[in-house]
């Protein structure tokens, strides 16, 4: 693991199974959160009296804890077990020059490897961390700030994270060059996805485009205010196209076949429509370096568990 800088904020993604939420940016979990980081392959469950987020343009998952009175860094890197003893045998700097500083040599059991910091800011502050390589080789450091005080406290909680990581192998998609191949090519067998959450709102759209030409489209939407909520989820399916080179712009168009449908609930009520079906979506399709925007909104990329 190299010299990272984040940000030291915690204020302000369809998962690997059921319960799981899919990892982006400016998105709160809450204790108890399974959290899916498919773009490095893992799964971890937010501990109690936790909550975490993972700042704009920053790899490493920030969290926090006011029973703790203490803040954890979440960082990972391939790296083998030999590379982490070697990292965890130096001072580890985070955010605002702050330096963690090992006391002692790192110590290695039960497939974890620990080790002790004083923190160069604040000497009424601890630092401990928590390391394990995955069988992705993805290697994993959590790393705990806390006071003195609290620190033991707060370690509880470095352990129940640790405990809870799951790996995965990371599906590669096939690389291409920027200005080779076409649209339909690109976007065939993909699995999109699209966040939106604002206070007191949320949304979340899904696409599945199977490589037979057929596409399921599912969203998600709730908010709540004065007291009630409202919540709305729509499913539908039909055949999709997208048209273009991958060197400029592209269309993906999706034909809806009957029967699409609405399901939705308020304060007292519930509701349910059966469409006609039929309808036509279109979308904008670019790219910003290895990001997928759809309508100039960035869609996050994950294995597509639904079809091929």
């Amino acid at each position: 693991m190299t010299r990272l800088i984040i940000g030291m904020v915690l204020a302000l993604v369809g998962g690997i199974t059921a319960h799981a939420e899919e990892l982006v940016a400016n998105q709160l979990y809450g204790a108890g959160t399974v959290v899916h980081a498919g773009a490095v392959g893992l799964t971890l469950t937010i501990p109690p009296g936790w909550q975490g987020a993972l700042p704009p343009d920053s790899p490493v998952f920030v969290m926090g804890s006011d029973e703790a009175q203490a803040n954890m860094f979440v960082i990972t890197q391939p790296a083998s077990e030999q590379e982490v003893l070697a990292e965890m045998s130096k001072p580890l700097t985070l955010a605002n020059n702050v330096v963690l500083t090992p006391v002692a040599k790192p110590t290695a059991a039960d497939g974890h490897i620990d080790n002790h910091y004083t923190i160069s800011v604040n000497d009424a502050l601890l630092g401990r961390a928590r390391a394990t390589v995955g069988t992705n080789g993805l290697g994993v450091m959590l790393v705990v700030i806390a006071e003195k005080s609290h620190i033991e406290k707060a370690w509880e909680g470095t352990k129940a994270l640790s405990e809870s990581l799951a790996f995965e192998k990371v599906v590669q998609q096939p690389a291409q060059a920027a200005d080779a191949g076409n649209w339909s090519d690109y976007m065939r067998g993909r699995y999109i996805v699209r966040f939106y959450t604002t206070s007191g709102y949320r949304e979340k759209e899904e696409i599945w485009l199977c490589s037979n030409g057929t596409f399921v489209r599912a969203t998600e939407s709730g908010g709540f205010g004065g007291g009630a909520s409202l919540a709305s989820q729509g499913n539908g399916n039909g055949e999709w196209r997208a048209d273009g080179t991958l060197d400029g712009a592209g269309q993906l168009v999706l034909k809806y076949g009957p029967g699409a449908s609405l399901t939705g609930s308020g304060p007292g009520f519930d509701w349910q429509e059966q469409g006609p079906g039929y309808e036509t979506l279109t979308y904008t399709l670019s790219r910003d370096g290895d990001k997928l925007l759809l309508n100039g909104t960035r869609w996050l990329r994950d294995t597509n568990k639904l079809c091929e």
